[in-house]
């Protein structure tokens, strides 16, 4: 129970800040309060709400996030054609001779 209730705080302080600082590059400092003051009703109404209906609404807002990366991703698309290209036309013969980590297991040798 102490880690359901830890996991939940600490997802509603990270979805709180990623919230705010998106609403304060939008609309500036001054939305913070507004922010605060819709989160707060917000997690009131969640607290009240029946669970089907919240897990509804999380689905539906995690879909909608996806249209502007989406929008981002189809724009984008020639520019990352094309720095790709740059880079892969210097680098494609570079040798990386980074080591790759190996985790080891103490009974049966290396996974």
């Amino acid at each position: 129970m102490v880690g359901l209730i830890t996991f939940t705080f600490s997802t509603m302080l990270g979805w709180y800040y990623y919230g705010e600082r998106c609403a304060v590059y939008l609309f500036g400092e001054k939305a913070i309060l507004v922010y605060k003051i819709i989160w707060v009703a917000g997690i009131f109404a969640g607290s009240l709400a029946e669970l089907k209906f919240i897990w509804n609404i999380a689905d539906i807002l995690n879909g909608l996030m996806s249209i502007p990366n989406i929008v981002a991703v189809l724009l984008l698309s020639g520019v990352i054609a094309s720095e790709t290209k740059k880079y892969a036309g210097k680098h494609i013969d570079d040798l990386d001779d980074t080591e790759i980590p190996v985790v080891k297991n103490s009974r049966r040798g290396s996974l």
